[in-house]
Order: structure tokens, then C-alpha cells, then sequence
């Protein structure tokens, strides 16, 4: 993990989902600037800027593929978090060869999956 950059709440947070939500493949986590998603997103960016995105590098080699979790270095740690748990439901609701259906049912069930192991994992702290 990347962690150099990212405020000590998030990777707190990385911790405890990756042992209470574990993905299919490896993760490989990363701090970005605004700057960063500007240029990947292209004219999708918007206004109010990004906090994370997430997608899937699926190699045909045994092993190889991984999952990308981008975060923002710097933002409201609210919305940080918020999206690190939007973007961790959608990485274990979706699947590496999954359809991508933005926000389905599955999805919600997820996230609420992924929020509830952050909360309950906060409460024993």
C-alpha cells in the first residue's frame, strides 16, 4: 500500500476492510492528486473533484491480475472515506469478470456490508 500520503484515518480504515471485507484479488492501493484524476478522467471530471475510483488489472497469466483503489491525498476525510467504501463495494460486488452495472441492488448490499464492518470495527477500537 501506498500509504505515504494517505491521512492515518484512511489507512486505518484499509486495514479493517481488507481482514472484514477481503477482495477476490490483491490490491494495490494509491494516494492521487486532483491533478492525477483530472488527467485519467479526462472530461469526465468533476467540478467538485474525486476522491477515489477503483478498477480491475485482469491478466490471462496465473496470478497476475490485481485490483487499483485510488484515493485522494488530500479532501474532507468524510468524503475520503465515503468513497472508500463506495469504491470497495463496487470491487466486491463486480468482480473481476463481472458486467459493470454502476449501482445495482447487490451493490447497496455491499456497501452497507462494507460500512457495517468500518463501524463495528471502530466501535471495538
Amino acid at each position: 500500500m501506498n500509504s505515504k500520503y494517505l491521512q492515518e484515518d484512511v489507512r486505518r480504515a484499509i486495514r479493517i476492510l481488507r481482514k472484514s471485507c477481503p477482495l477476490e484479488l490483491p490490491l494495490r492501493v494509491r494516494s492521487v492528486t486532483q491533478q492525477e484524476f483530472k488527467r485519467s478522467w479526462k472530461g469526465e471530471y468533476p467540478e467538485r473533484g474525486m476522491w477515489g475510483d477503483s478498477y480491475y488489472m485482469v491478466s490471462e497469466s496465473p496470478g497476475a491480475s490485481y485490483v487499483v483503489l485510488r484515493i485522494a491525498r488530500t479532501g474532507p476525510i468524510e468524503a475520503i472515506l465515503d468513497t472508500l467504501f463506495h469504491e470497495w463495494a463496487h470491487l466486491l460486488d463486480r468482480g473481476p469478470f463481472n458486467v459493470r452495472k454502476r449501482h445495482r441492488r447487490s451493490w447497496g448490499i455491499s456497501y452497507s456490508k462494507v460500512y457495517d464492518a468500518y463501524e463495528r470495527a471502530m466501535a471495538n477500537e
